[in-house]
């Protein structure tokens, strides 16, 4: 699942790009239950290392950024307003040179971590300076950003619970801190905040998470898909458990 997202990400535009944040979405959710349901040959978290590290979401956004401008310039082309174009609320032709600015703000806020918030102010500023179909497509060009991080802090979140399974199966047991882990600090940082990690070893397992784009932390909410972000334990599927032992 984690190639084939992969492969999704050698898509042009913006539409490549969320195909393959969709698809490793499923394959991070899946891979949290997999993990979670019992140990694992070694062989079989060193490739999941393997395969995580090769994933760089930001990178794939910034090679989705210039086919995106090419393909909304020639949008601009292909629009004729015969009769709302003499009014500045559509103003076409200054929105297509805007465009041009609208995707160079683009690329720059794509090129910093999301906790940096320069370059999505300086998109935030652009939105209301166009014509309406200007306004319609500047949020559009700041979005893929946000996906970006919430991909990042759950494919780190996938790291540092592939990490702490590993040391369980040598028998330590106890809460762990993400400095005992020994990962490199890029898979270990809140994309939204720069901070690190929130790791609580719960009665029913392991919740590790970023505080969000709200940069609070919500206690470890992350199912409501608007606050934390990460990765728990699964929750129990009726019939799927019966006193302990899982059933068919």
């Amino acid at each position: 699942m984690f190639r084939l997202a992969r492969r999704f990400d050698r898509g042009p535009t913006f539409l490549g790009f969320y195909v393959a944040v969709g698809a490793r979405a499923e394959a991070i959710d899946t891979t949290n239950l997999v993990l979670r349901s019992g140990p694992l040959p070694p062989t079989a978290y060193d490739e999941l290392t393997t395969e995580l590290a090769r994933h760089d979401v930001a990178k794939a956004i910034q090679q989705a950024i210039p086919a995106e401008r090419a393909l909304c310039l020639q949008m601009w082309d292909d629009l004729s307003f015969p009769i709302l174009g003499h009014f500045a609320l559509f103003s076409p032709q200054n929105d297509r040179l805007r465009c041009l600015e609208l995707f160079e703000a683009g690329a720059e806020q794509a090129s910093r971590p999301y906790w940096d918030a320069r370059a999505r102010k300086s998109i935030r500023a652009l939105i209301f300076e166009g014509g309406m179909m200007f306004q319609l497509l500047a949020p559009a060009v700041g979005a893929p950003t946000r996906a970006v991080a919430q991909t990042q802090a759950k494919l780190r979140s996938l790291f540092v619970l592939r990490a702490i399974l590993v040391r369980e199966q040598t028998g330590q047991t106890e809460e762990t801190k993400l400095v005992e882990l020994d990962l490199p600090t890029e898979t270990t940082t809140d994309p939204f905040t720069g901070r690190p990690l929130h790791v609580k070893k719960t009665a029913d397992g392991w919740l590790i998470y970023s505080v969000g784009e709200n940069t609070w932390d919500d206690g470890g909410l992350i199912d409501d898909g608007q606050t934390d972000v990460g990765l728990g334990p699964v929750p129990q599927i009726a019939g799927r458990k019966k006193s302990g032992a899982i059933v068919p």
